[in-house]
């Protein structure tokens, strides 16, 4: 299961992801994210993200490349990431 939040700031939308981000879930985190791009700058907390699988990796670095913040990632997430950029 995977919760998102948004915190609305007047320069900044901060999208919370919670739980685990899978694959079933990637279209509702690329819409989220692409509805708050319409109103600025776009950031992902992902402190409480506690996996992602593959698909979710990909995301993350896609959305990274897109210019999209993370912050509060674990030391697991960021390895997760880390480990697919070697590999791509």
């Amino acid at each position: 299961m995977l919760r998102i939040t948004q915190s609305p700031s007047v320069q900044l939308i901060t999208i919370n992801l919670e739980g685990k981000l899978l694959a079933p879930w990637i279209e509702e985190v690329r819409a989220a994210v692409a509805v708050a791009q319409q109103q600025g700058a776009v950031r992902l907390n992902l402190h409480e993200l506690s996996f992602a699988d593959h698909v979710g990796v990909e995301l993350l670095r896609e959305l990274s490349k897109k210019g999209v913040q993370r912050i509060g990632s674990s030391a697991f997430i960021e390895g997760l990431i880390a480990a697919a950029d070697h590999v791509a």
